[in-house]
């Protein structure tokens, strides 16, 4: 919890400040006992860590991400691998989250969304718009184990996290994305994408 903490608070290299407290015992000349304790204080030496050193180095010993996990159902003979390849996209997408690069992870949600609408076959034209893909997606492949409203808002999700999550893949000059943007936009897509899998399995 404290590794989450700094790193949502992190910008670049991290900065990190130690103080030292200490206490002194003084001794008799004469007799060796103590005497008194005497406080003493260290000023804060500050330093910072590299970003490519804390993300490649020390994140990863310190566990952080790896308490996080997804389930993606890909037996019982499906034709499911191109779920793999969500799985790959998703595993692509936090890598760029932990290194601070929003519109990365972002673009990779991106793409996680489409490789899932290219694990089954669709009746509608390749060349067709994204949200109409969706839709044959969830009526063809998910309608028989979803309800109407469960359809709509799983649609519905997909639709607007794709909308989004394409201004990765056409940045602007100025940051389109923040921290808490891709955070949230990587976990919506890997709660979709493990929905998915276990309605297709």
């Amino acid at each position: 919890m404290t590794v989450e903490r700094i790193e949502r608070a992190r910008e670049g290299n991290l900065c990190v400040a130690l103080e030292f407290d200490g206490i002194i015992a003084v001794h008799s000349p004469k007799t060796g006992s103590v005497e008194r304790f005497e406080r003493t204080r260290i000023q804060a030496m500050s330093f910072a860590i590299p970003t490519s050193q804390w993300v490649e180095q020390l994140l990863p010993q310190l566990g952080y991400g790896s308490l996080e996990l997804i389930e993606v159902r890909l037996s019982n003979g499906l034709r499911a691998e191109n779920l793999a390849k969500a799985v790959e996209e998703i595993r692509e997408a936090r890598k760029y989250l932990v290194a601070g690069d929003w519109e990365k992870a972002v673009a990779h949600c991106r793409n996680t969304l489409e490789t899932v609408l290219s694990s089954r076959q669709l009746q509608v034209p390749a060349t067709s718009a994204f949200r109409m893909k969706v839709d044959e997606f969830v009526r063809d492949h998910l309608g028989s184990k979803l309800g109407g409203k469960q359809s709509k808002l799983l649609a519905e999700e997909m639709k607007l996290l794709w909308e989004v999550s394409s201004q990765a893949a056409h940045p602007t000059p100025v940051d389109s994305f923040h921290r808490d943007d891709a955070d949230f936009i990587v976990r919506n897509t890997t709660a979709i994408v493990e929905y998915v899998s276990r309605l297709l399995a």
